[in-house]
């Protein structure tokens, strides 16, 4: 309904970003078979410096509200989070190191993050010659030797990631003050044999000083625009009943949750993210419809977590999953891509050229993932806001459509089970 989608919209622009992500290179060292970058993009260097993206960077965060100016916080509760800044990728750069620790000096409320495959080891001296630590550091991890390498499609992935762990804790701040170290594993038809998911588990999260504070699990996103992503997504015949690659990962993600889901004082340590609905629609399908729908359904027990910004949160056999609609995407991130343009989601399935130029390499537009280009004087509210407009028309109303389509089928064979 008209007025439905209105308030929707409305809620969404009042819904402010408290992080800002910044793709500060596009080059990388290594060719993931799940990476959602094109294998062609080259470095992006020149062309950040060109536009000054440290300045552009700044300028953001210096207008990002705090925690308790956000006007997420509409009813008078704090809703908001303390505002962060997070260094996506692809790898890290010296140059980058100023713009981390500038950032922090002029914002000492704001989070800094860090996602990186090891390879920031390259500058440790550095970190530590500029006294810059970090609020939190992902390394993302993939699975034991054997399946690391292979989804990273390198030899040498797995001893880097492990040394980019070892490491860790010395740039970020202690966990005393609020620190962290997080690792990411990108569930895929590669990786989730052999009960490869359990045992990375046990080789982040076992022992006295486990090398992780956090183990994250998400499923490998499919995107329209790259199609060759299709051959890794794990059970993608799901439609047609076949779902046994995802139930087998299902069962390890359990045990996983069983063994290390939270701490002694009762803080989460394992999170299971979705993103996309067809994942979620797996889920259903690997469970049984029934399950699903009295899983989300149900407000009076324990189980039931409830919906915050962007997200909705159910648990089904143990595990606590994170569904986050990509219908209601602009509230999760403000992104500054390398050439110093606010982004869209899965804009980074484009090279800049393509996505500078409007026009992709198969001859599709892509100008509705570019919402502005950035400059020293750009108003983060009004420039998110627009955002949020130019997403709804160019994905938001598909991706609600598709949504509200697969809720329907899965009630459906709910109820068809229960006759």
């Amino acid at each position: 309904p008209e007025e439905l989608e209105k308030g929707m919209i409305e809620a969404l622009k009042a819904e402010v970003p408290t992080l800002c992500s910044a793709t500060m290179e596009r080059a990388c060292n290594l060719s993931c078979k799940h990476c959602l970058y094109p294998k062609e993009e080259k470095s992006s260097q020149e062309e950040s410096k060109k536009v000054g993206l440290d300045k552009i960077i700044y300028n953001i965060v210096d207008q990002m509200p705090t925690k308790e100016t956000s006007p997420r916080n509409m009813t008078g509760e704090v809703r908001a989070e303390s505002p962060a800044f997070l260094h996506i990728g692809r790898i890290l750069r010296e140059w980058h190191l100023d713009i981390l620790k500038n950032v922090k000096e002029r914002r000492p409320d704001i989070r800094v993050g860090l996602i990186d495959n090891g390879t920031y080891t390259r500058f440790l001296d550095k970190f530590k010659e500029k006294n810059i630590k970090l609020d939190w550091l992902d390394v993302s991890v993939d699975g034991v030797k054997e399946f690391h390498n292979l989804q990273r499609d390198s030899d040498s992935a797995f001893d880097i990631m492990m040394n980019g762990l070892k490491h860790a804790r010395e740039i970020t701040v202690s966990p005393k003050e609020g620190g962290k170290i997080t690792s990411l594993f990108t569930l895929s038809n590669l990786n989730y044999q052999d009960k490869n998911i359990e045992k990375t588990a046990d080789m982040l999260l076992s022992g006295e000083n486990p090398p992780v504070d956090e183990f994250n699990i998400t499923t490998m996103s499919a995107t329209t625009e790259r199609e060759d992503l299709n051959d890794f997504i794990i059970s993608p015949n799901f439609k047609e009943g076949d779902v046994e690659e995802f139930k087998e990962a299902w069962e390890q993600i359990k045990n996983v949750f069983n063994k290390y889901g939270r701490d002694k004082s009762g803080k989460q340590k394992v999170h299971l993210r979705m993103y996309i609905h067809n994942d979620v629609e797996k889920l259903a399908y690997a469970v049984g419809p029934k399950k699903f729908m009295e899983a989300i359904n149900d407000r009076e027990s324990d189980d039931f977590v409830g919906v915050d910004i962007g997200k909705m949160t159910f648990k089904i056999d143990g595990v606590t999953v994170d569904y986050f609609p990509m219908s209601i995407w602009p509230p999760e991130e403000f992104n500054i891509d390398a050439d110093g343009a606010n982004r869209t989601a899965y804009s980074i399935t484009h090279t800049l050229k393509e996505l500078q130029s409007g026009k992709g390499k198969d001859g599709g537009g892509t100008k509705g993932y570019t919402v502005d280009y950035l400059n020293n004087d750009s108003d983060f509210i009004k420039t998110y806001q627009k955002e949020v407009d130019q997403w709804m028309e160019f994905k938001g109303k598909d991706f609600l459509r598709e949504e509200i389509e697969m809720f329907d089928r899965i009630k459906k064979l709910s109820e068809e089970k229960a006759l």
